[in-house]
């Protein structure tokens, strides 16, 4: 019994001791890989050795690479008793051909409210060149080369562009942001349009300011990092005790800190391609959100819940006050736009029409009204939010329910459901409910219907500001483009090939009809079909039949000249089919993101043209996207008793697909476009 106890304990002291061993050596891994820092940081001398790199080991085709990019934020005591953000930023980059030069050009956004403002100093830049193996140094003039411009009334950006930059040079910048806005933390962008080898953010947050922080993207960090120290602020105030205030008086405050790290190794570049929303929604970036304030300050809560924040929003003059403020001008307005017996819904488009049709919109983008509704009326313009808050209003004026809907649109990012960041958000649509059935009314886009969204509000994740905020789900896969396309082709008694081809487009394509139809008649839109086409293949009359606000159908009178050959050759889906593959690249970092579901018809009836015979024709084939038929593509053609008869059929039922399906779609397509582009041989008859 002894033996066995010792032999127990000894089993578990031999367990301890190798524990411990595999705890020393993780940390001593952990140690080695945090305790790197940047292969190109300010203290690093470039030399001539530098310039052998010719391509970035992250992204060999890539036209320029970021060696190094260090960011940091620290909070400091500023003289208004409170806290400001210090943020610097130095980066080093090797332009290596000519699709690299425009990262020498630098753009640093700063917020502005009111008369404060962020204020970016301590701005240089240099560009390092080898000439004749001596290493030339050219600096950046701060004084004639860096210039602010206004983006919006919130932000301005200051630009410049490094000097003498060319294939080959390394550059190199630096610059200090002072905010005072300690809601708005810097976020850091790890990857972009150029490979990174790395990127690093630090980050100094006090325990008295609590941040949400917000991650995106599909790279892991090499260093993530965190510790706790205490350190001491100095905060000043304007003396109470002298009356010019123009003294201070100085405070120390110590508080618990953490020091966050974040780095990224390698990081591959993210270029756009087809399909994609925006890129907003791939990059690997960090961001932050103010959360709340705590002691020694007034401890408040920041960041509210959903129904909190729809309260707040409807409290506001800029937003709410469009649906609160004395609104009776409006009353006599609304009645003059309908008749007394119409029902809910027909006044509902009568309005929605109005503001549509007669109104304009000069910008889409925001959720902020600077205009009451009588001006907006009066004028007759309005941005986004203000001609959808108005016909909120002016719906509520008649007697129906309504409330507007925030969203975000595809180009800005999709939003994130769980908190209220409203900084997210730049649209406004109008909601009502009629016999249980949501319907969405947007009065800012000419030619859009009724109970109609323009294709970019389809985003994902949008709110009804009202009590309960209602949260709603906009998927691009609610929307179907389903087009149609039939050619009737015979012989012409002069001996020619005439074909009639009747389109009825899908919905958004129709509304980009109109726009070209509005612009230059049925005659731009005749070149437009014309480019399409075969050199051999002319466009006569186009007549259109349009219905209910969309480009219903298009019919076109074509004719085919037939060259006095022995061989004619003919494309039987007359230029209507892919002609190029949309996804390109051989591979995707990033989720394919379409705007819609589609589904494509094309029915051709043809009369073998007189005087020859099929001598080749493309098979007929069917082939599925994958097992559960999200794609499918059909193209059968036959012949028989003198006519040509094909049918091409493409459906997608779904608008997004993972980066792990993507070879499976650009195959899909690839062999679209080689059916497609095939074409019919004729010979003459002998």
């Amino acid at each position: 019994m002894q033996n066995r106890s010792f032999l127990r304990k000894s089993h578990r002291n031999i367990i301890r001791f190798f524990s411990v061993i595999v705890w020393l050596l993780i940390n001593a891994v952990n140690n080695a890989v945090c305790g790197q820092s940047a292969p190109y940081g300010p203290k690093v001398k470039i030399s001539a050795a530098d310039f052998s790199m010719v391509a970035s080991p992250a992204d060999t085709a890539a036209g320029a690479v970021f060696l190094t990019d260090l960011g940091s934020t620290d909070f400091v005591g500023n003289e208004q008793g409170n806290f400001s953000l210090l943020y610097q930023r130095f980066c080093r980059v090797r332009v290596l051909n000519r699709r690299g030069l425009d990262a020498a050009t630098i753009t640093i956004p700063l917020y502005v409210d009111g008369e404060s403002k962020e204020k970016v100093k301590e701005v240089s830049g240099l560009s390092y060149n080898l000439e004749g193996g001596s290493l030339l140094e050219t600096k950046l003039d701060t004084k004639k080369n860096v210039y602010t411009e206004d983006q919006d009334k919130n932000h301005k950006l200051v630009k410049f562009t490094l000097p003498a930059v060319k294939e080959g040079t390394i550059i190199e910048f630096s610059y200090t942001i002072y905010s005072d806005f300690v809601f708005n933390l810097q976020p850091w962008l790890f990857q972009g349009a150029y490979p990174s080898n790395w990127s690093e953010y630090n980050v100094m947050m006090p325990s008295f300011y609590g941040y949400m922080s917000l991650t995106r993207g599909a790279q892991d960090y090499f260093i993530k990092s965190e510790r706790n120290a205490i350190k001491n602020f100095q905060v000043s105030v304007p003396s109470e005790t002298n009356l010019l205030r123009d003294r201070t008086e100085s405070y120390n405050i110590s508080a618990n800190v953490t020091y966050f790290r974040w780095v990224m190794k390698d990081v591959p570049a993210l270029t756009e391609e087809s399909y994609t929303s925006s890129m907003n929604n791939h990059y690997s970036r960090i961001s932050f959100q103010l959360a709340e304030i705590k002691e020694p300050f007034t401890p408040k809560k920041i960041l509210s819940t959903w129904p909190e924040a729809a309260k707040g929003l409807l409290e506001r003059d800029v937003f709410g006050g469009a649906l609160t403020r004395d609104n009776a001008w409006m009353e006599d307005k609304v009645k003059a736009l309908y008749s007394p017996g119409d029902n809910v819904l027909t006044r509902m488009q009568k309005i929605t029409e109005y503001i549509r049709d007669h109104f304009t919109c000069t910008s889409r983008s925001g959720i902020w009204t600077t205009k009451t509704p009588e001006t907006v009326f009066r004028k007759k313009e309005g941005n986004v939010a203000e001609l959808n808050l108005l016909l909120t209003a002016m719906l509520r004026a008649a007697g129906i329910q309504a409330d507007p809907v925030i969203l975000s649109l595809r180009h800005k990012g999709t939003t994130l459901s769980t908190y209220p960041l409203l900084a997210q958000y730049n649209y406004v649509v109008c909601r009502s409910v009629y016999n249980d059935s949501s319907i969405f009314m947007d009065a800012a886009v000419p030619g859009i219907g009724f109970g109609k969204l323009p294709a970019d509000c389809y985003n994902g994740h949008a709110r009804v500001i009202n009590e309960t905020a209602d949260e709603l789900n906009l998927s691009a896969d609610l929307l179907l483009e389903k087009s149609f396309t039939s050619v009737i082709a015979s012989n012409e008694t002069n001996g020619d090939l005439g074909f009639t081809m009747t389109r009825q487009p899908g919905y958004y394509e129709s509304i980009e009809m109109k726009k070209t139809l509005r612009a230059g008649g049925t005659g731009a839109l005749g070149k437009e079909m014309q480019q399409l086409l075969d050199p051999a293949v002319t466009i006569g009359k186009i007549t259109i039949d349009s219905a209910s606000g969309t480009v219903a159908g298009i019919s076109a009178d074509m004719i085919v000249k037939k060259p006095a050959e022995d061989i004619l050759y003919l494309d039987p889906m007359l230029g209507q089919g892919y002609k190029k593959n949309p996804f390109a690249s051989a591979s995707r970092l990033y989720p394919v993101e379409m705007p819609y579901k589609i589904e494509k018809t094309y029915q051709l009836s043809m009369e073998i043209p007189a005087g020859y015979v099929v001598d080749e024709m493309p098979a007929s084939i069917k082939i599925k996207l994958n097992e559960k038929g999200d794609g499918i593509f059909e193209y059968k053609l036959s012949s028989s008793g003198g006519y040509i008869t094909l049918r091409s059929w493409i459906m997608l039922n779904r608008t997004n697909f993972l980066p792990s399906e993507y070879e499976l779609l650009r195959e899909f397509f690839n062999q679209v476009v080689k059916k497609q582009a095939a074409q019919v041989v004729f010979k003459k008859k002998s």
